[in-house]
């Protein structure tokens, strides 16, 4: 999937041609993160007061999986692999 990054990684200033997929996707991903940091989004959701006890991970990851924008995606992760990528949120 990290051609799909190409455009992403151009949109932020990479200079694409010659860049294989792995290095625009490499690119705008850092820049993404350097972006949250800039702005102050938080990396965890500690930093916002929720504490993973207090996190129903089976439910939320039901019903991402569930929604009506999911399918547009263009990777759909299994309940195991949402419930995953819930906890390392924490």
């Amino acid at each position: 999937m990290p051609e799909a990054f190409r455009n992403v990684a151009k949109a932020l200033g990479l200079h694409v041609e010659g860049k294989t997929d792995e290095e625009c996707a490499t690119y705008a991903i850092a820049e993404i993160e350097k972006l949250s940091e800039t702005v102050g989004i938080p990396k965890k959701l500690i930093e916002l007061g929720i504490q993973e006890k207090d996190f129903d991970f089976d439910y939320l990851s039901k019903n991402a999986l569930i929604d009506a924008c999911a399918p547009g995606n263009p990777f759909m992760p299994t309940l195991e692999e949402t419930i995953a990528l819930y906890k390392e949120l924490f």
